[in-house]
């Protein structure tokens, strides 16, 4: 696959100054709030982005020491430029840190994109101590009628199989860890006892603008502009956002809904 388009670096603008607040700010707080993060507890956000998980444990606990770990430079810059300031470019598995160095360890959305999400979920456990949480978090299965008028729109762009197959590629355990039942499953055979699950579903309110920001910065909609090229790109999103705009104006909502996985490492 190319690498310009499985980077998180091209679109970590959009992704900070739209994703962050649309879609993951609240997620993120509920994943803090899980992990009841306690007074000058070290804490390890995994693929921190632009720091939305990491930010909201150091809201609900200001005194605890968060290091967020991500492997895209463009994104930890903006978690920087947002106020985080213990921040290092890695990857998990791989881990630069000792074993059981932090009491509480975080990973939104993350685990659906990893090759081999045991080996990541063991290398989470690994740094987390005695009586510490880890705690993750996974899109789930609903879908709206916006999203599946961006996806039919795309198709009649590019092959169907093509898209999936990309898109499978970039993500290849969303589907699956959209079951609770697999997550829980997944955190228990990490080690982690005591786990919980917890369902949330909100419902977003956005402008049709915003909406598409959202979908540009997809692993689909970046595989599909490096391979249609930009005048090809630029004709998709012109009849996309005329689709959107006959179907329901300027402003949408839909819902959508996110599991919580929280366990402790005896």
């Amino acid at each position: 696959m190319p690498a310009s388009w499985w980077s998180y670096d091209p679109v970590a603008a959009i992704y900070e100054r739209v994703s962050r607040p649309l879609l993951f700010a609240e997620p993120a707080a509920d994943l803090a709030r899980l992990l009841a993060v306690s007074a000058n507890a070290a804490c390890l956000d995994v693929g921190c982005g632009t720091g939305a998980v990491a930010s909201a444990i150091v809201e609900t606990s200001p005194t605890a020491r968060v290091t967020g770990v991500d492997s895209s430079g463009e994104m930890l810059e903006r978690a920087r430029n947002g106020g985080l300031s213990r921040l290092v470019r890695a990857a998990v598995p791989g881990l630069p840190f000792p074993d059981g160095a932090f009491d509480r360890v975080s990973a939104g959305f993350l685990i659906s994109h990893l090759r081999d999400y045991h080996q990541a979920l063991a290398d989470m456990v690994r740094v987390l101590g005695p009586g510490g949480l880890l705690g993750v978090s996974t899109w789930g299965s609903a879908t709206n009628e916006f999203q599946q008028m961006w996806q039919t729109t795309a198709e009649s762009f590019l092959d169907r199989d093509l898209l999936g197959r990309a898109t499978r590629e970039a993500l290849p355990w969303e589907e699956w860890f959209s079951d609770p039942g697999r997550l829980e499953a997944a955190l228990r055979q990490a080690g982690l006892a005591g786990v919980e699950v917890h369902h949330r579903t909100r419902r977003i309110r956005a402008t049709a603008k915003d909406f598409l920001s959202t979908r540009d910065v997809s692993f689909t909609a970046r595989y599909l502009r490096e391979t249609l090229g930009d005048r090809e790109w630029a004709r998709f999103q012109e009849r996309v956002a005329a689709k959107l705009r006959s179907h329901s104006g300027d402003r949408i909502e839909y819902t959508r809904d996110a599991f919580f996985g929280v366990g402790r490492k005896d």
